[in-house]
């Protein structure tokens, strides 16, 4: 059986722009090394609460990850793979109410992640 569509390189992609995008920012990937091509872990400043950024998103229809035993509540994992990639526009929607919630939370954003993530594409 052959796959149509290369999902690895698919999942590489998105990983490499969605990394660059929290770089873009000023915000902190947690996994500097030995990094998974499925998902990405932002770092969140001190103050900020992690369980409360999770919710929110929820209430908006998009469902995060938080971090386990010590990093409960300092770190959000994005997915990038399965239906979280399947449109890039949703994505890109997920990422820009990420943004507003984040900002809204108190974070300092340098860039918004959607936007940052576009440009990302087009260094690629």
């Amino acid at each position: 059986m052959t796959l149509s569509h290369d999902y690895a390189a698919h999942h590489a992609s998105y990983a490499q722009r969605t990394r660059r995008a929290i770089e873009m920012a000023g915000l902190e990937i947690f996994a500097q090394k030995n990094r998974s091509n499925t998902v990405t872990a932002i770092l969140l400043p001190d103050g900020v609460d992690g369980d409360r950024i999770l919710d929110r998103m929820q209430d908006h229809g998009y469902i995060l990850s938080g971090g386990l035993n010590q990093w409960h509540g300092h770190i959000v994992r994005i997915a990038h793979m399965g239906n979280n990639i399947a449109e890039e526009s949703e994505f890109i929607k997920m990422l820009a109410q990420l943004s507003v919630i984040l900002r809204e939370e108190g974070v300092s954003l340098s860039i918004d992640l959607d936007e940052a993530f576009r440009q990302s594409g087009q260094e690629l």
